[in-house]
């Protein structure tokens, strides 16, 4: 679906596709309900689709996805994300050239007119200045022109991003399943609400990942309304490599601060996890976390991959809270946060875990 509106998909199920499952770009207020992608009873095959279940690109309005099944994937059970565009050149004081900088985005509308603009400017990673766009001037799938209603800010230059901030939804996600599949069951990068609730997960990767990219796939943005409550994690992040249930990690280009806050505002609550090894929430650059009344057992399904790994791994945030927290299991190691997370780190009223390194 492209540049579309009020859309719904109900009763819709996907066995096989050589890419996406539902694909949304530019798009505007859409359901996903009682769907799916999932292989065919009695098929023998191994994989449902090649890419992820569930995509938007560049979307606004709300996003509902409702009592789905997505397995099989071999990718993403959801990726919702906008495009961070690269400052090329600086035309005049209204005017600069943006550059879409990976090669999947090729050919994307970033702006239109009358549509509102963040400025990001290095090393600081956080939306700064919003100007208006006035016009829009494509001058090929790489590059395009963009005039504002007002000056630019003097201090941009070359190599700075740009965000849309009018094209953003809010996202909900609800009473669905999500396993047996590559990657990450839910990855998402919007600053709207975001409510992730009464879903079973299971994921090869971080079950939920939050992560901003300004390189590579240059999608944005940073979140900084998240809900994440009552779900029912089942041995995440299994693959090999080291992940976490909830994962925060930016992942910034190198003229960006590697220390300042990027994500904010995330709940983390009433989860039941059950789990074969040590992390749980691994966040980096995070203002305002909080990780309450989650009840996390040991299972033994697989051997423990990253057995001194900690539960709960700070690095460079602010205001974290984690409280009323319960864990049973043989896992001895429970909180660590560097010198940054310490300052303002609340852990209290815990059961089966103490320690904070």
């Amino acid at each position: 679906m492209r540049n579309s509106k009020d859309i719904v998909f109900n009763n819709v199920v996907i066995h096989h596709a050589l890419g996406m499952g539902f694909l949304f770009e530019r798009s505007e207020n859409i359901k996903i309900l009682n769907s799916g992608v999932y292989i065919r009873e009695g098929s023998d095959r191994v994989m449902s689709i090649v890419a992820d279940a569930t995509h938007f690109a560049n979307c606004k309005g709300a996003i509902l996805i409702e009592d789905c099944r997505f397995e099989g994937m071999y990718d993403d059970g959801t990726n919702v994300h906008g495009t961070y565009v690269e400052v090329n050149k600086i035309i005049d004081s209204k005017t600069i050239r943006v550059a879409l900088k990976h090669d999947q985005q090729y050919g994307f509308e970033f702006a239109g007119v009358a549509d509102e603009v963040w400025f990001i400017k290095s090393p600081n990673p956080n939306r700064a200045e919003t100007n208006t766009v006035a016009t829009v001037t494509v001058i090929n799938d790489h590059y395009t022109d963009l005039s504002f209603v007002k000056d630019i800010p003097t201090d941009l230059k070359s190599g700075d991003i740009l965000e849309n901030k009018t094209w953003n939804p809010s996202f909900t996600m609800r009473g669905n399943t999500i396993r047996d599949h590559r990657a990450r069951n839910i990855i998402i990068k919007t600053p709207k609400k975001i409510v992730i609730e009464n879903n079973n997960l299971s994921s090869m990767m971080s079950s939920i990942m939050l992560r901003g990219e300004t390189f590579y796939w240059f999608e944005s943005g940073n979140v900084e309304d998240v809900i994440i409550r009552n779900n029912n994690f089942v041995d995440c992040a299994y693959a090999g490599s080291e992940h976490a249930i909830l994962k925060v990690s930016p992942r910034l280009g190198a003229a960006f601060s590697k220390t300042d806050l990027y994500d904010r505002n995330i709940v983390f609550e009433n989860n039941t996890i059950s789990t074969f090894d040590s992390r749980i929430v691994w966040a980096d650059r995070v203002d305002g976390l909080i990780i309450k009344n989650n009840t996390i057992k040991q299972t033994y399904t697989f051997k423990p991959l990253y057995p001194n790994a900690y539960m709960f791994d700070l690095i460079n945030c602010n205001n974290v809270e984690i409280i009323n927290n319960t864990y049973k299991g043989t896992v001895t190691s429970g909180v660590q946060a560097d010198n940054a997370s310490k300052k303002s780190l609340l852990v209290k009223k815990n059961k089966g875990f103490k320690n904070i390194k």
